[in-house]
């Protein structure tokens, strides 16, 4: 098997030369090429392909986002790092939505660069279920790692829905899930003020006080949450550390989040975008039918008695003064009843 190719993509030669001698001394064996800009960089691609490319944003010519962008349309398996010292919120943002590796600030910490190397060489050249799986795994590991290292409860990463995406540890006395909707509606809000704000991915970080819990909420990307559970008052005194953690887990994992196929290229934009439309068909009438499981049907059913059902239109037409118009798409009980909707006092 040929040693993986790695194109170092940087017009700082100290820089490069400091990457190359890590990736020499990491004990692993690579091709690397070193170039100081985008257009011999796609020149070395187009010769001998690449596994990984490790680039600078500001460049000579192209920029390293442009780049990114023409690499994928030569190299769609290629991985990419990024490395910068200065980026601008604009390019953050767009090295997130083309699924980078990692984002890595100038200085660069050693451990960081050769873990973000191993794992987009790992990922590499694998069929998709297989990459997903290792990507999956990867952020299981991160997030058991966090729960260790701030002694939370436990943590979760969400998505937009409200699903659980991947999870570390357990808590018995909060239902998380009953939870979870009240979480996303403070997400969806975060996200519509950050699109005020012009942030094309949100950052947002929110803190919750409970009696027997406290969660933590810090977004991560445009599509999932990271959430993390403390016993009440022990949540308080780790501010500090969980928005340091929330932060770094938004670099670490929106790229794998991507590799797995869980996120989508969505801004705080086009997510609100998304949710006016929805407004609007609901109010248009065009909100989509809920499915109803046919076992639900048959449990309310149970529970409701020809009795019952009269109390409740005794009760109606109590409160109501019979000046106003019909409504005539109302249904009597009789007309359930024919209809089916409810049982025949014989069959309970």
């Amino acid at each position: 098997m040929s040693a993986p190719r790695i194109i170092i993509v940087d017009t700082d030669h100290q820089v490069s030369n400091t990457l190359r001698t890590n990736l020499q001394l990491s004990g692993q064996t690579f091709t690397i090429v070193d170039t100081p800009s985008g257009e011999e960089a796609l020149l070395e691609l187009s010769r001998g392909g690449v596994d990984l490319l490790i680039t600078d944003l500001v460049l000579p010519g192209i920029s390293g986002i442009e780049l990114l962008e023409k690499a994928k349309l030569k190299s769609p398996d290629a991985r990419a790092i990024i490395v910068t010292g200065n980026p601008s919120v604009e390019a953050r943002d767009r090295a997130e939505e083309l699924g980078v590796i990692a984002f890595l600030t100038k200085p660069i910490r050693t451990s960081h660069f050769l873990e973000a190397v191993s794992r987009a060489l790992k990922l590499h050249g694998k069929d998709g279920a297989h990459a997903a799986e290792e990507e999956r795994e990867f952020i299981a590991q991160w997030l058991m790692a966090m729960q260790s290292e701030l002694g939370a409860e436990a943590t979760f990463l969400i998505d937009a829905s409200g699903e659980i995406v991947v999870e570390a540890g357990e808590i018995d006395v909060v239902d998380l899930r009953t939870a979870l909707p009240s979480l996303m509606t403070a997400f969806e809000a975060g996200v519509e003020i950050s699109s005020l704000l012009h942030k094309k991915v949100p950052a947002n970080f929110m803190y919750f006080d409970g009696k027997n819990y406290d969660f933590y909420q810090a977004s991560v990307g445009a599509d999932h949450a990271l959430v993390i559970v403390f016993k009440s008052k022990d949540g308080a005194k780790q501010i500090g550390a969980v928005l340091q953690y929330s932060r770094k887990a938004a670099k670490d994992l929106v790229s794998g989040l991507y590799s797995v196929g869980e996120a989508k290229v969505t801004t705080s934009t086009s997510r609100l975008g998304n949710k006016k439309k929805r407004k609007e068909s609901e109010r248009n009438g065009d909100a989509p039918t809920k499915e109803v499981k046919e076992s639900e049907l048959e449990s309310a059913a149970s529970t409701v008695s020809k009795e019952g059902a009269e109390d409740y239109w005794d009760e109606v037409n109590k409160k109501s003064d019979g000046t106003g118009p019909i409504d005539e798409s109302m249904l009597t009980f009789d007309e359930a009843r024919k209809r089916g909707l409810l049982r025949r006092q014989s069959e309970d």
